[in-house]
């Protein structure tokens, strides 16, 4: 995934559409507002490279420092349930980000494109607010279509992890729930809870459940959506304002 150019897009089709929309960078309406949700997002995004990053350096951490322990130590059994744990409580709070990031994104297209008045929609409000709309252009069906396919997986999962139950990593090759005659794994690798794909279609033809792996595929999967809504978005304004000039002719 490349963090750099999706924020780069953010803010390039953003400065088109003001220009589309008003002609000049002076006095738009509602100027500061969109600057401000706009930078929301992009910190939103931040916060999700950090926290994949961080994931991906803890699993690693922990298989180096499994293969440093010599066998038949318990502290290889200690190491891998804090592993479980603390992989998990980052994996947790990537999805969370990504979930917070749509919210934020709710909020920039619903400023952007509807005003003030749409500015704290959220996410969940802009796909109702385009499911209403009786007009369907491309911009609702993009709305639609990604939060089908992709968007309102993330928030389910958020809330089944938030409400019901937690979905921890596991470790390959090691039963979890075994206490007695446990037998050691020659390396710790960290793979993600079978459960994921209920919830992520991309995961239920999948062999990989590595960490590293399943997360860069969700990372990548969610910026993928988000860039071809900024896309829609641009050309949606752009062809709003050439409809317009048309029918003033």
């Amino acid at each position: 995934m490349d963090y750099k150019k999706i924020d780069m897009q953010i803010m390039h089709v953003t400065n088109n559409i003001i220009k589309n929309k008003y002609d000049r960078h002076n006095n738009v309406p509602n100027f500061e507002e969109i600057m401000t949700r706009r930078d929301y997002l992009i910190y939103r995004i931040a916060a999700i490279q950090y926290n994949h990053h961080l994931l991906n350096t803890n699993a690693n951490h922990f298989s180096q420092l499994y293969e440093k322990i010599e066998p038949g130590d318990t502290k290889r059994f200690h190491l891998i349930y804090t592993s479980v744990n603390q992989t998990s409580f980052c994996f947790d709070d990537l999805i969370f980000n990504l979930a917070s990031m749509l919210d934020y994104l709710g909020n920039y297209i619903g400023i952007l494109i509807y005003g003030a008045k749409c500015q704290t929609i959220k996410w969940d409000g802009l796909v109702n607010k385009v499911n209403n709309d009786k007009n369907k252009n491309e911009l609702h069906q993009a709305v639609i279509i990604e939060n089908c396919d992709w968007f309102n997986k993330i928030i389910e999962y958020r809330g089944h992890v938030i409400h019901r139950k937690a979905l921890k990593c596991e470790v390959e090759g090691f039963d979890l729930n075994e206490r007695f005659a446990v037998r050691e794994i020659p390396k710790l690798k960290l793979i993600v809870n079978p459960g994921l794909k209920k919830y992520f279609s991309i995961f239920r033809k999948e062999i990989n459940r590595d960490i590293d792996y399943c997360s860069n595929k969700i990372v990548d999967r969610t910026l993928d959506g988000i860039s071809k809504l900024l896309e829609v978005m641009q050309k949606y304004e752009f062809n709003q304002k050439y409809h317009w000039h048309n029918n003033e002719k």
